[in-house]
Order: structure tokens, then C-alpha cells, then sequence
């Protein structure tokens, strides 16, 4: 009988980040497809993921690939799950089926992953960043010696159009000033959508102005950001107006976005040396859309020769329980213990097996021959005495109480020194958390520092996604200064950014 995917231990984990998901057009029915990939203990075959996106939801299939070399007929269980930022499957959209055969170039529908209300009310929960992450687990019931995982990652290209529109004789009689334009695609040479634009000014000159934009002829997308700016007579910008139209806009709805403007017309004439040089006015259109273009890439693929259980464990799965409490009353009653761990003004005692099933830097330590032939102690000298029973009390404990966010940065930092895999994952889920543009640049810095390419990926999209409010601050100024390299390698995929959309 099949085992419950909870207590496998040789699952192969296919992990699917889609960058920019909202871009996607559900009213052309479009389908994003996967990398595939082709787990090392399935007999040689080869599976992708399809999301297929309608008016009212997004479906996930998996799908056997025709030209696999596996047999004709391959049975598997699998599970399929979107991913919180904290990387845990959220559980209402988890399915499981048991012994499905695929015939090769098969597709098996798996789950419902969002639905218009999810789009609407959830996105903070199920697209973090415009980010869709989905895990797709696959274990037969024949065991294996490794564990695997991939990593995948699709990105919706985008571009932006700037468009400015000039409005002559502002201060005559007339009330609507239509102007029409087209947006195309550089990258593809197609023509995106044609827009119409209206300023009404209204009869009463203490009625605020209004920018009226109608969408008609979509071609290829009706999701796209639409930005608005005021230019004053010396080329500066103000904002009055934004059109998101990624969540829960219809193709009806586009035929009229209203857009008000900050100022009424009698307000414009009287600022007109300011707002209204030669009599006009000027506009600015930014368009950013999903130009069509896909890029498909295997980050990298992680092996666990050890058996270890592919399920990462959170912090409920060991708080409160017999075995933990009794071997943090070890510690904590210093009962046993036969090892120092000592840092320039404190002593801590600790028990050789805990380190050493936890941590293999401890272990590497504590089985060092020189070390053995010692009193059995270890110097800390790059941690404070805080930090090190922090981390000691979730050696014994897998559970961490009231993380800050500077706490979880030098835990982090503590976590990739010694090698702890599951307090690194933990405090990586807290920092995504906890991003937010007055810590973007600090967090950026300790991702680069150690090598995790997954949290450094959702930092840099972040600081880009709001560079206007990062980049002036003082400590993108000392970032800077102290890690020139890491601040141009930044700065450089904002150009490109640019250039490309």
C-alpha cells in the first residue's frame, strides 16, 4: 500500500517560481509551461508543469513528456501544492492522487490553485511579489537511496512604453481633448493595444480634470500598469494617476478608466507659467506589459544522500514536545554536559551528541583529533553570548520565541557558520517576511554574504520593484560605500530592466 507523502522519505521535490505571474492573460486562455525535468530514479522519464489560465481560474496539470525514454506505462503518486514565503505548502490547495499511470505524452489536470477571489482578497499570501511558487512532489512505492530536488524558474518578460501627450489651447472652451495612440512590442513586433485617451476638463471651471483612457483592439494582453504623470514647464513629474488592471479587470471594464487629476482647470490656469507653458498641457503615459516573451531556467538541483526526510520540519514540530523539552532541561539544568562552548566573556555547556547531530561544523570540531586530546572545549569568538544561547536553545529545541529582526540576522548569519540547515530556513522565511524598504539593503547584504541565491533573488526583485523609495535612502548610500560590487550588480539589472522593457 502507498505511503502517505508525510512519511516518505525518498519523494522527488520539483520546486516552480513564476516571476511577474499576473501578467498572464486569463482572457486569451494562455498556458504557461514548465522546464521539464526528469527525476534521476523514475525509470528515465521526463515530466513538465502546465498552468492553463481561464476567466475565473488557474489549473495546474502535470504532463508526461512523449519523447521520454521510460517505459510506455509509468505509475506515480504525486501532490501539488502553491507555496507560502515562508516556503510551506498552504494547505487548501494541496491534492493527492495515488498510483496514477501516465502514458507518455499524458497530462493528469492535478488542482485549482487560484481563483478570481484569490487573485482579489489573497495575493499577498499566494503571490508575494507578483511571485507564484508551486511544489510538485512524485514518489513511487519503490524506495531510492537519494533525495532530490529542483529548482525552476519562469520569468513573464515585460516592457514599458512612455508616452507624452500634449495638449494645446488648454484654457479655450473646450471641454474634451481626445488623442489616440498604439502600444507595440519591440521584442516581437506586434502591436499590443490601442488606446484612446480623452481629457475632460468639464464646464465648471472648479471641477477637477479628468484623463480618460479606453483600451480597444487587444491583441495580445489586457494586463498591464498604467502610470500618469503631470510634466511642469522645467520637465518634473508629479504623479495623478494609476491603472492596475493584473487583478480582477474584465475586458469591459477597460473600455473606460477613469483617472482624475490632483487639480481643477481654474487651479491649471492660474499655476500656467507653472502647468501650462505655451497654453498646454502635458501628460506623461508609462505602460508596463508582458511583452510575450518567457524565459525558462533549472536554477539548480539538490541531493540528499542520507535519507533525510524530504519534509523540512517548521518550529511546531518540535515545540512543546516530550523529547525536546527533556533535552532542553538537560541544557538548561547543565546535567550531563561534556562540552564548553566559550566566547570572550561567557561559558556555555552543551552536549557533544546534540552538536554533532545538528551541526556539522560542530561535529568537524568535536571529533577534530586535537580537539579530543583538550579539556573538550570550543571557542566562539564571532558570536555574542545572546546570539549563542539563541542558537543553542534552538539546537535543543527547534523552536525559535519573539524573533527580531536584527536577532534573525546574525541567527542567519550564525546558521550558515555552522552549518544548521533548518534554523537557516527559518530565519530565511522570517527575513522575507519582514522585508521592507528600510532594511532591503541590509538583508541584500547578508544574502550575498552567504551564498543563498534564493533569498538574494527575492531581495533584489523587491529593491526593484520600489527602487524610487530604496535607492535615495541612507542605507542603500552606505551600501554603497561598504560593498561597491554588490550595489553595481544591482544597480546593472535595473538597467537592463530598463532597457529591456
Amino acid at each position: 500500500m502507498t505511503t502517505d507523502i508525510q512519511n516518505r522519505k525518498d519523494a522527488f521535490t520539483f520546486i516552480w517560481r513564476i516571476q511577474n505571474f499576473c501578467y498572464n492573460s486569463h482572457h486569451l486562455f494562455q498556458t504557461l509551461t514548465s522546464p521539464s525535468f526528469h527525476p534521476n530514479k523514475m525509470a528515465m522519464t521526463r515530466w513538465k508543469l502546465i498552468l492553463k489560465a481561464s476567466e475565473c481560474s488557474t489549473s495546474c496539470y502535470i504532463q508526461r513528456d512523449f519523447f521520454d525514454n521510460g517505459p510506455e506505462v509509468f505509475t506515480i503518486n504525486f501532490e501539488t501544492s502553491v507555496l507560502a514565503p515562508d516556503g510551506s505548502a498552504i494547505e487548501s490547495t494541496i491534492v493527492r492522487k495515488k498510483d496514477t499511470q501516465f502514458k507518455r505524452n499524458s497530462v493528469f489536470p492535478t488542482i485549482e490553485l487560484l481563483t478570481a477571489e484569490i487573485l482579489q482578497n489573497e495575493r499577498d499570501v499566494y503571490l508575494p511579489q507578483d511571485v507564484l511558487t508551486i511544489q510538485c512532489k512524485m514518489w513511487t512505492d519503490r524506495s531510492c537511496c537519494e533525495i532530490e530536488r529542483v529548482y525552476a524558474r519562469s520569468t513573464l518578460c515585460t516592457e514599458r512604453d512612455l508616452i507624452v501627450q500634449r495638449f494645446e489651447l488648454f484654457s479655450s472652451e473646450r471641454s474634451y481633448m481626445p488623442s489616440s495612440f498604439q502600444i507595440k512590442s519591440k521584442s516581437k513586433d506586434w502591436l499590443v493595444m490601442c488606446v484612446k485617451m480623452g481629457l475632460i476638463a468639464g464646464s465648471d471651471e472648479n471641477e477637477k480634470i479628468k484623463a480618460e483612457i479606453k483600451v480597444f483592439n487587444l491583441f495580445k494582453t489586457c494586463k498591464f500598469i498604467c502610470n500618469v504623470h503631470l510634466l511642469d514647464a522645467v520637465g518634473k513629474k508629479t504623479q495623478c494617476g494609476f491603472v492596475d488592471t493584473r487583478y480582477g479587470v474584465s475586458d469591459n471594464d477597460l473600455s473606460f478608466l477613469p483617472i482624475p487629476l490632483p487639480y481643477s482647470k481654474k487651479e491649471m490656469i492660474d499655476r500656467k507659467s507653472e502647468y501650462l507653458p505655451n497654453d498646454e498641457l502635458c501628460l506623461q503615459f508609462e505602460f508596463l506589459f508582458a511583452n510575450g516573451v518567457i524565459q525558462n531556467e533549472i536554477e539548480r538541483t539538490d541531493y540528499d544522500l542520507q535519507l533525510k526526510p524530504a519534509h523540512i520540519p517548521t518550529t511546531s514540530d518540535f515545540h512543546n514536545t516530550p523529547l525536546s523539552n527533556s533535552l532542553y532541561s538537560l541544557y538548561d539544568k547543565q546535567e550531563f554536559c561534556d562540552v564548553e562552548l566559550k566566547t570572550k566573556t561567557s561559558t556555555f555547556h552543551a552536549h557533544k551528541l546534540v552538536l554533532c547531530a545538528v551541526s556539522s561544523v560542530f561535529k568537524s570540531k568535536l571529533t577534530n583529533e586535537e580537539l579530543a586530546n583538550t579539556s573538550g572545549c570550543i571557542q566562539i569568538d564571532d558570536l555574542d553570548d545572546e546570539i549563542l544561547d539563541l542558537l543553542l536553545h534552538f539546537l535543543y529545541t527547534g523552536n525559535l520565541e519573539n524573533l527580531q529582526w536584527e536577532t534573525a540576522g546574525q541567527l542567519y548569519h550564525a546558521a550558515g557558520k555552522y552549518d544548521v540547515h533548518l534554523l537557516k530556513a527559518h530565519c530565511e522565511a522570517f527575513l522575507m517576511r519582514a522585508l521592507d524598504t528600510s532594511n532591503a539593503s541590509e538583508t541584500l547584504v547578508l544574502a550575498d554574504k552567504q551564498r543563498d541565491s534564493f533569498l538574494k533573488d527575492f531581495v533584489v526583485n523587491f529593491i526593484l520593484q520600489h527602487d524610487e523609495e530604496i535607492f535615495p535612502s541612507d542605507s542603500w548610500k552606505y551600501l554603497t560605500q561598504s560593498n561597491i560590487e554588490l550595489a553595481l550588480q544591482t544597480m546593472l539589472l535595473k538597467y537592463r530592466k530598463s532597457q529591456t522593457n
